[in-house]
């Protein structure tokens, strides 16, 4: 999953367009509706598959400026990279690090022990790469197969690539590719073409997951790839990796990065943006706000559960409290080497010679979210405890001396309409009983809640104005989660208040680039974002 490059955050674009190898040419819906509805179905997938494309060249950008080291990523992206704005930098650069730690506090609990990884959407994402070092991981990626196809070749053409493969597998006889190159199996690395829509209904699809093992610790990780999906399609995809591929006593775990907040007047915008490209995310509308994240998963069984917005995570929010080092692999020649030495060519001409006035955020609409100071850079220190945050203080000083941010408002808005949702269960049979309460005997392995136990992820009052206005239900009492039900907001198994909503053809996978659905700089500039009737949501 291109857990690499975060620009869901939007690419505020010039004029001119995205730049860059394989740019989607954005199909509006009047060009698909005179197809049948089986083009139209693929017409829809390949508007999402193409954006991975850009997610690639995002984190190029981000990695060529310094904000993440990823020898890898260039494999996916031209050279230069087209450069992006510094917000969609930092959003690439906040993205990938809260995954990362996440993932990195996972592996190094009870570490060495076997662990598996499951990424749904996987497209051009290089975190196996990047964490190949990591002895006993399975790792495991699912996409349609013209996007296999590309990963599998890169991973044999690319020397970094095949190098860290190669070093995970003790000889070449375990790693075994498809005559079709679109497959590439091996006790670490495991690329399987299929569509997700089928892994639940078609014994096909269930065949092709060679070498997964039901009975370790698993994360699945899925960016931006299940809000392409009608909310009931990916909860039955989930529940049938959770309950069917994975034993009910194993522990497993979900990591979600998606869009939230479609409602409001930003957010709006942005899924009118999207659906003049013909793309459509009906999760987006079922599972808007943080705290439908947490109820969501929590209804997939997994009693623990944690959301933040990556503004939140950003400006120094309780995060991991795994060791807050450089998350590098074993052939990375250090982990403070210098960025590469890449020029990377000038973000859209008009936008950076651009002599339009920066937008004005005075008069933003009524309905347009507030970002209270309590989740601002004055984050009490009490949670800005070093060894408790995301980002520490001297590495969000580092990332601010990288490129001058001006638009400290539009990252503000940016930012608060994506999240990172998390939630697990520690492995004991009764968690996935019905009623789900936990009680009972069974051994628990508890790898998780090691792991992730004390992340701050609870629902707090500042998030009430967004669920009532997205029609989610809040936790009753006043008060934060944590004063409820301690550390990692394990509150009880809300019923969303979201409705329903008949879901067009759940385009599948990857680690999705919206690059048009934020609204475009000249939108910004009109104040567009504010306006009561613009359409969308």
């Amino acid at each position: 999953m291109s857990a690499s490059s975060i620009p869901n955050l939007a690419t505020l674009r010039g004029r001119g367009g995205p730049r860059g190898r394989g740019r989607g040419r954005g199909t509006a819906p009047g060009g698909i509706t005179n197809k049948t509805e089986g083009d139209q179905a693929k017409t829809k997938d390949g508007i999402v598959q193409q954006t991975d494309n850009d997610a690639a060249s995002s984190r190029a950008s981000a990695v060529s400026l310094g904000y993440l080291q990823d020898p890898y990523a260039f494999a996916f992206a031209s050279i230069p990279p087209p450069r992006r704005y510094p917000l969609i930098n930092r959003g690439t650069y906040v993205r990938s690090i809260a995954i990362d730690r996440l993932v990195k506090s996972f592996l190094d609990t009870d570490n060495g022990s076997r662990k598996q990884i499951i990424s749904l959407g996987a497209g051009s994402d290089t975190r196996f790469f990047r964490f190949s070092g990591v002895p006993n991981l399975i790792y495991h990626e699912f996409d349609f197969a013209s996007n296999t196809t590309t990963k599998v070749n890169r991973t044999l053409e690319n020397y970094p690539m095949r190098a860290a493969l190669q070093s995970a597998n003790t000889a070449s006889t375990d790693v075994r590719v498809a005559p079709t190159k679109d497959a590439l199996y091996s006790k670490s690395l495991n690329i399987h073409p299929l569509d997700l829509r089928e892994i639940y209904t078609t014994s096909a699809a269930q065949a092709k997951l060679e070498n997964l093992d039901p009975d370790a610790p698993t994360l699945i990780l899925s960016e931006c790839c299940l809000t392409y999906l009608t909310r009931d399609d990916g909860t039955k995809i989930l529940n049938h990796i959770l309950r069917q591929m994975l034993h009910p006593s194993t522990p497993a775990a979900v990591v979600f990065y998606e869009p939230i907040k479609p409602k409001d007047a930003f957010g709006q915008t942005m899924t009118s943006n999207l659906g003049s490209r013909g793309i459509e995310m009906p999760a987006l509308h079922e599972i808007p706000t943080l705290e439908a994240h947490r109820q969501r998963i929590k209804q997939l069984g997994l009693p623990r559960t944690g959301a933040r917005t990556v503004y939140d995570i950003y400006t120094g929010q309780p995060g991991p409290i795994a060791e807050q080092t450089p998350l590098h692999n074993a052939h990375d020649s250090s982990p403070t080497q210098p960025p590469p030495t890449i020029t990377a060519s000038d973000p859209d001409s008009e936008a950076e010679g651009s002599t339009t006035p920066r937008p004005s955020f005075s008069n933003a609409s009524a309905d347009t979210t507030t970002l209270s100071s309590s989740s601002d850079d004055k984050a009490s220190q009490q949670e800005k405890s070093p060894s408790k945050m995301w980002i520490t203080p001297q590495e969000r000083e580092r990332v601010e001396r990288l490129e001058w941010l001006d638009e400290v408002e539009e990252w503000k808005l940016l930012a608060s309409h994506y999240c990172v949702a998390w939630g697990w269960r520690d492995g004991s049979v009764d968690q996935m009983s019905e009623e789900g309460d936990g009680g009972g005997g069974g051994t628990k392995d508890e790898v998780f809640s090691r792991a992730w136990g004390d992340i701050a992820g609870w629902w707090r009052e500042e998030e009430r104005r967004d669920d009532e206005l997205h029609g989610v239900a809040s936790p009753g009492g006043g008060g934060d989660m944590e004063s409820q039900f301690g550390a990692g907001g394990r509150g009880p198994a809300l019923e969303s208040g979201s409705r329903t909503q008949e879901g067009v053809a759940g385009l599948n996978m990857r680690t999705r680039t919206f690059t048009s659905g934020v609204p475009t700089r000249e939108q910004l500039v009109r104040g567009q974002y504010g306006r009561r009737d613009v359409d969308g949501g």
